[in-house]
């Protein structure tokens, strides 16, 4: 790693592992970790490969039923985003109310009107920002593409399991703002 020129250096920064990658490793291995806490992986270490193949697919079939019911309560109707519909609904309904009432205004009615739906407008804009970044926190994760392949995850070989992960995901992202991301490649 040290025998990286000046340019890479520029381009990907501190190229010490020890003090870059293992860190990130280390914080990855946590988030897997914290994914996997409800299950009971501890056959996996001391056992035989049949055991630790066992505990592999037990702890993929696991994190696929925490997708598909994350999906499902993701698919739900959620309260506050209703509620912030609701208002928007009966924000533009006073907007066009006081659109009607413009062409028999006199010039005080007019500019009083004119500041209202300006006002207005700009609680509907600061709830649609707020609809927004609901909207950006609750991402679905779409797993048909994976239901197909897992249902033969009992019958593969470790390797044919370790080719199928690596041909199904392609990144996983972790930051403080989306949380963790899953980038399958299907």
């Amino acid at each position: 790693m040290n025998d990286y020129t000046v340019r890479d250096k520029k381009n990907y920064g501190n190229t010490d592992i020890a003090k870059v990658a293992y860190p990130k490793f280390q914080e990855k291995l946590q988030v897997c970790c914290d994914l996997l806490q409800e299950y009971d992986y501890s056959a996996f270490f001391g056992g035989n490969e049949l055991t630790a193949g066992r505990t592999i697919t037990g702890a993929v079939n696991f994190l696929m039923d925490q997708l598909v019911i994350a999906k499902r309560s993701a698919d739900a109707p959620d309260a506050d985003t209703e509620a912030l519909r609701a208002e928007i609904i009966k924000i533009d309904e006073e907007i066009r109310k006081l659109m009607k009432k413009l062409g028999d205004a006199d010039t005080v009615l007019f500019e009083y009107i004119q500041n209202t739906v300006n006002d207005l407008h700009e609680q509907k804009a600061a709830l649609e920002r707020k609809m927004q970044a609901k909207a950006r926190k609750r991402r679905t994760v779409d797993t048909a593409p994976l239901e197909k392949p897992m249902k033969h995850w009992d019958k593969l070989s470790i390797p044919e399991k370790h080719e199928l992960a690596a041909v199904m995901l392609e990144a996983v992202y972790v930051s403080d703002e989306n949380g963790i991301e899953v980038k399958f490649s299907i």
